[in-house]
C-alpha cells in the first residue's frame, strides 16, 4: 500500500457511508474510474453540440451571410455618412463550419425522429381505438355466437333424428367439424 491509499483510505473511514467504508479501495477506484469516464462521456464534444442544439434553436437554422462591406444604416438630412454594420451570425463563435454543419445535420436528424415519434404515437392511439372498437364488436357477437351454436346443435341432433327415421331407425350420428362446436 502506497501513502496515497492510506490517505484515501482515512479519509474514506472518516467521511465515506459505511457501506463505501466496507468497500475494498480497488473497487472505490474502479467506481472512480467509471465515474470519470461518465463524466468524460458527458463532456464530450459531440454531446455538447447537441445540447447547444437542444437549448438553442438559433443552431438549427443555416449561418446567415451578409458582405462585409458597409451599408447604411439610416440617412437622415444631417448625416449621410455610411456606418459600419457586423455580419449577423446565428451561431455562437465558438463553433467551426465543420462544426456547425455538424449541428445542423444533427437537428435535422432529431427533428426527424421527434417526427416520426409523433407518428407513432397517433398511430399508438389509433391502434388502442380500434383495438377498443373491435372488443366492442366481440361483446356483442358473443351473445349472437352463443346462439349460433345452440341452434347448429339441435339442427344436427335434428338431422341425426330424421335420418334414423328413413334408415329403419338406425342410430345415425354426422361427423366431421360440426362436433367441434
Amino acid at each position: 500500500m502506497t501513502s496515497n491509499d492510506l490517505v484515501i483510505g482515512n479519509q474514506m473511514q472518516l467521511s465515506a457511508p459505511v457501506l463505501i467504508q466496507q468497500t475494498p479501495i480497488e473497487a472505490v477506484r474502479r467506481y472512480l474510474a467509471t465515474i470519470r469516464a461518465v463524466v468524460a462521456l458527458l463532456n464530450a464534444k459531440k454531446l455538447r453540440q447537441v445540447i447547444d442544439i437542444k437549448v438553442s434553436k438559433r443552431l438549427i437554422e443555416p449561418p446567415h451571410t451578409t458582405p462585409h462591406h458597409t451599408t447604411p444604416h439610416h440617412t437622415t438630412p444631417h448625416h449621410t455618412t455610411p456606418h459600419h454594420t457586423t455580419p449577423h451570425h446565428t451561431t455562437p463563435h465558438h463553433l467551426s463550419h465543420a462544426s456547425i454543419r455538424l449541428c445542423i445535420r444533427l437537428a435535422a436528424s432529431i427533428n426527424q425522429h421527434l417526427n416520426v415519434a409523433h407518428a407513432l404515437q397517433g398511430s399508438i392511439a389509433e391502434t388502442e381505438r380500434r383495438k377498443a372498437d373491435l372488443q366492442e364488436q366481440l361483446r356483442e357477437a358473443f351473445p349472437r355466437l352463443d346462439t349460433l351454436v345452440e341452434v347448429t346443435k339441435a339442427l344436427k341432433k335434428d338431422t341425426e333424428a330424421a335420418v334414423s327415421a328413413v334408415f329403419n331407425k338406425r342410430v345415425i350420428k354426422i361427423i366431421g367439424e360440426v362436433n367441434t362446436i
